[in-house]
């Protein structure tokens, strides 16, 4: 499964989007132009893969899943201008948290090869770090849709399972979505300050992978 091509127009759509829909996003507190930048890098990096779903020409759903997500922090802060911007957002970031998030996740190691065998990929999970659908949008499957060809993408490469942490609230639509999806709860914890539930999902294996 080839990953979506995407342009300038796309990245500054994905960017306005991801501020609208995940106001409570650690990157959204560093404004729309980081997040152009953000897109422009996961979109080109061997480590991510963005899914888009479309209406006509706009996008109205979107997907972000992470390989290597113990390294993404790192790369994000070596990889994209997060410095750059980090003065204009300290006001809104738990500046030592983020620090020490950093500093354990080792900037040295950001490069590390992602696993590839089978038991290696059973141990290093990918994590769908974001996902969102535009207000209009909603109700007609568009989020089911990415997060399906989220599935694929991983079941063809061989990934036996999956991450997403989404916040720990009863309020929080997002735990419904991903109970009728099929992610069970994994565990939980504080993240930037704020309750998170991580869920986890096993796929199936492909066709010609089966004994």
């Amino acid at each position: 499964m080839v990953p979506d091509q995407l342009g300038k127009a796309d990245f500054h759509a994905l960017a306005a989007m991801h501020a609208r829909y995940l106001p409570t996003s650690i990157v959204s507190r560093f404004g729309i132009r980081y997040l152009r930048s953000l897109y422009r890098y996961m979109a080109r990096s061997p480590h991510d893969v963005v899914f888009i779903q479309r209406e006509g020409d706009s996008i109205v759903s979107a997907g972000v899943l992470s390989l290597s997500p113990h390294t993404l922090e790192a790369r994000l802060a070596t990889k994209t201008p997060l410095l750059a911007w980090l003065p204009l957002a300290v006001n809104r970031l738990p500046i030592l948290e983020l620090f020490k998030r950093w500093m354990r996740a080792g900037l040295a190691g950001f490069g590390r090869p992602i696993a590839g065998t089978a038991e290696e990929r059973t141990m290093a999970c990918p994590e769908l770090v974001w996902i969102f659908t535009s207000a209009e949008a909603r109700g007609r499957a568009h989020g089911a849709a990415v997060l399906q060809r989220a599935e694929r993408f991983l079941s063809e490469a061989g990934w036996l399972r999956y991450l997403v942490r989404t916040l720990d609230d009863a309020a929080n639509p997002a735990l419904t979505f991903y109970a009728e999806h099929g992610f069970t709860e994994r565990g939980r914890s504080f993240r930037y300050g704020l309750p998170i539930r991580v869920l986890e999902k096993t796929l199936s294996r492909p066709p010609d992978a089966r004994s």
